[in-house]
């Protein structure tokens, strides 16, 4: 099984919760929200996705590549998680959180698998079917080309902070919190080039989970919460994910929505998120 830890409920345990984390980090970021989320009566598991963290691929031991040279390696994240969920053992409410590119991972999840009570996603980087498709397109032809290789894409970024000026580092766009910037910045487990595959493989699921007939997969009785930040330049400022949450009404998806006014792209670290973690707990109390 893939690199996780286990935060057992502190109280009475109402729920199951699996978080999945954003493209070059990992999930040792997130200790602190799944520690409030146990003290919620939460069992919490967080997880290295493939080609992040402490993850070890057979084939492969780069960071920045989802391994496996003989399939898609993103495609096994999937059963990553259901392994995961299997793991609890216990007929309680399940529930699936994806921040950021970890955000269309979990979507996707919901889209083909039953059994989510509730799906939470932050900073979600929406775009058309369309936009994806050439860009998996792109990756395709980029990793014939240079093969296994850093990608071209992972210039996106750097257009993230041209907003914020100005600017202090390279990765302003991700936090108003110079603290959590910095501590970004030194963690050799974050912010490492990407390969070419990993683009490739991330852009082939992620142009199928905007699409209107698979967010339709959804079960109606999975209840949705969308945050973020109007100062997240990965959600288009908030145009993305308005945008996507049409989507999501469109399919008649119960979907709670909150917009948090200066904050950018990482919400569960700001210096204020107390207030973001509360209304999550809310959210899954209700």
């Amino acid at each position: 099984m893939v690199h996780h830890r286990l935060f057992p409920a502190t109280t009475s345990a109402r729920f199951n919760i699996v978080l999945v984390h954003g493209m070059v980090e990992h999930s040792g970021r997130y200790a602190e929200f799944a520690q409030f989320l146990a003290h919620q009566g939460g069992n919490v598991i967080t997880f290295d996705l493939r080609g992040h963290g402490h993850y070890k691929s057979a084939n492969k031991d780069a960071l920045g590549d989802f391994g496996d040279t003989h399939a898609n390696g993103a495609q096994q994240i999937f059963t990553d998680i259901e392994q995961l969920f299997a793991s609890f053992k216990n007929n309680l409410p399940n529930i699936l959180f994806g921040h950021s590119m970890g955000s269309t991972i979990a979507l996707r999840y919901a889209q083909t698998h039953a059994g989510l009570r509730q799906l939470i996603l932050t900073g979600v980087p929406f775009n058309t079917p369309t936009q994806l498709s050439i860009a998996y397109q792109i990756a395709r032809l980029e990793h014939k080309i240079k093969g296994d290789k850093t990608s071209m894409f992972d210039g996106i970024f750097k257009q993230y902070n041209r907003t914020f000026k100005p600017t202090q580092t390279e990765f302003d766009w991700l936090s108003t919190s110079s603290t959590n910037v910095h501590n970004y910045i030194h963690d050799p487990l974050c912010g490492y080039p990407i390969s070419t595959r990993y683009y490739r493989d991330m852009f082939e699921f992620m142009r199928l989970c905007f699409r209107h007939d698979e967010i339709a997969k959804i079960e109606k009785t999975t209840s949705l919460l969308v945050a973020w930040g109007a100062l997240d330049p990965c959600t288009q400022f908030g145009k993305g994910t308005r945008a996507f949450i049409q989507r999501l009404q469109r399919a008649d998806l119960a979907t709670a929505q909150i917009e948090y006014p200066n904050m950018r792209h990482e919400i569960l670290n700001e210096d204020n998120r107390m207030h973001v973690y509360q209304d999550i707990a809310q959210l899954i109390q209700a």
